[in-house]
């Protein structure tokens, strides 16, 4: 079981690499008592464009994958979320100063979405929708 200390990271994670501006850091402070909780990037133009490229090219990559794989990949994600939830949840309490049980709710909440993203990506089939005359129905093919 990971620690909230863990999970914690000041770099932005671009292309499957972890991108460090060393000039350019921002405090992170807990609000109930002011101290600094950790620092993190303030990622440069550079860095923003290699996230939005990198994104760019991916698309594809995902767009071929099957509903089941993303289905799968989805739910591996939520899992992830809820195996470090207590992890997440303090780090949350910390950089928010909110109580601790609250961001636990929070975690769930957040996941839930995932979760249900996940089932629906198994749904990938299309629809029929009303037209804008009586006599037209516009169909929908993922």
């Amino acid at each position: 079981m990971k620690t909230y200390k863990d999970l914690m990271f000041h770099q932005s994670y671009v292309n499957g690499e972890w991108k460090e501006n060393k000039a350019d850091k921002i405090d992170v402070n807990n609000p109930a008592d002011g101290s600094i909780v950790g620092q993190v990037d303030n990622s440069n133009v550079t860095t923003m464009k290699e996230a939005i490229d990198a994104a760019h090219l991916a698309f594809p990559i995902w767009k071929r994958k099957t509903a089941k794989d993303r289905s799968i990949i989805l739910m591996k994600w939520f899992d992830l979320i809820m195996e470090n939830k207590e992890a997440i949840a303090h780090i949350m309490a910390l950089e928010s100063g909110k109580p601790l049980e609250e961001c636990k709710g929070e975690i769930g909440y957040g996941a839930s979405f995932i979760q249900w993203f996940a089932e629906q990506a198994k749904r990938n089939n299309g629809t029929v929708i009303p037209g804008f005359t009586e006599d037209r129905r516009i169909s929908v093919i993922r």
